[in-house]
């Protein structure tokens, strides 16, 4: 039987990073992990993020904790047997291919209109899709979700209640920056994982996803991530625009 191979690659977290620092792996070498769960935590220049997994499979590391990695590399693979002699050989090739490429360049992603677009309106490039070249319209499809700014809503003298969606230390920090930036008064984690739904986080309770499109009835208008796979924030952007919220791009002070 043949083993299916999936590649790990590290998306873009941070708009200026082209390289991030792998703190810890969450999970051992052969062991069989499911669709989102978090396979590491990382780090960038300005904030810690998870990695989570988009595929059911056996877990196989290619770097170390500690190293740092480009953007776009891949960082892991996941099997659909546990082979470890498989995941050796594709580890060589695929860590001998990346030795010889040079760090993702996001300056070089954009075209210009697409770029003038992404200054004026402080867009977070993550939310975009990776691999390609990013065009105007691309960046049109974005503002139709109508994210805001932070500087934007911190303005108002009503704190803007806001949930937070994933209960660990990523949205801990998530959690610390609204605190820093004022004007929002954060009111829950909301989470997938069924295990979490119903207990708390650093004080503040943790709802289920699901409970998204009814929170505007408690009067709470926002949702935030620090969750960095595009698939999802854009999945998020488009259930918090159906249930009349606005996700917020939160930028440090």
């Amino acid at each position: 039987m043949t083993v299916k191979i999936m590649e790990v690659v590290m998306p873009q977290l941070g708009v200026n990073d082209v390289t991030v620092s792998l703190v810890q792996w969450l999970q051992e070498e052969g062991e069989y992990i499911k669709l989102g769960q978090t396979l590491a935590m990382v780090e960038t220049s300005k904030a810690s993020f998870e990695l989570e997994c988009e595929g059911d499979g056996y877990f196989y590391p290619l770097f170390s904790e500690g190293s740092t990695v480009s953007i776009q590399a891949v960082v892991a693979l996941i099997l659909s047997e546990q082979d470890m002699k498989a995941a050796q050989k594709y580890k060589q090739e695929i860590v001998a291919k990346q030795k010889q490429e040079k760090p993702l360049d996001t300056t070089g992603t954009l075209t210009a209109e697409a770029r003038k677009l992404v200054e004026k309106y402080k867009i977070d490039i993550s939310l975009l899709p990776q691999g390609r070249i990013i065009r105007e319209k691309d960046i049109r499809v974005l503002l139709k979700s109508k994210p805001v700014d932070t500087a934007e809503l911190s303005t108002k003298n009503t704190p803007q209640r806001i949930v937070v969606y994933g209960a660990s230390e990523g949205g801990d920090c998530v959690v610390d920056l609204l605190h820093a930036i004022a004007g929002y008064e954060v009111i829950a984690f909301l989470e997938d994982n069924t295990k979490l739904v119903g207990g708390t986080r650093n004080g503040l309770p943790i709802w289920s996803g699901n409970d998204l499109s009814d929170l505007t009835k408690e009067g709470i208008g926002a949702v935030t991530t620090h969750i960095a796979d595009p698939k999802f924030r854009l999945a998020l952007l488009q259930r918090a625009e159906e249930a009349g919220m606005v996700m917020v791009n939160a930028i440090h002070p």
